[in-house]
């Protein structure tokens, strides 16, 4: 909430999607947050390689299908489906240690030069992680 607040906070959209991002990141702040939030998303991806090996759990998720439709969450449950089926392929092809370790040092990366870099090398590196111009 606070990045939305510091985003809109800037008012002028003409700045470029980049500018915008790095100047609400570094309003916001909160460096070991978001080093916390790295650490939550590696260990849930931990947990999710395990769960994707559980038996009948991928039958079980199946099963819901049904009463999410009559329940009007027939796109949440497609969601679940297809990030459940698409988690478990890169697990079968990586390996959950490989991947995770990716996920790891990309985001670190990507923390340590949103904090660390002068704006210009930080919005630079940003818009070529991205692919776009800054």
């Amino acid at each position: 909430q606070a990045m939305a607040e510091a985003w809109l906070a800037q008012g002028d959209p003409a700045l470029g999607k980049v500018h915008l991002y790095v100047t609400a990141w570094r309003r916001v702040g909160r460096r070991a947050a978001r080093e916390r939030q790295l650490s939550v998303v590696i260990d849930v991806g931990r947990q999710m390689a395990r769960l994707t090996r559980t038996p009948g759990l991928r039958i079980m998720l199946k099963m819901m299908r049904a009463p999410a439709v009559a329940s009007g969450l027939g796109s949440l449950q497609r969601f679940l489906e297809t990030g459940f089926e698409t988690f478990a392929d890169v697990v079968r092809q990586r390996g959950a240690d490989e991947f995770l370790g990716i996920v790891q040092a990309r985001e670190a990366a990507l923390i340590a030069l949103l904090f660390d870099a002068d704006p210009a090398t930080c919005e630079g590196g940003l818009a070529s992680t991205l692919g776009e111009a800054p």
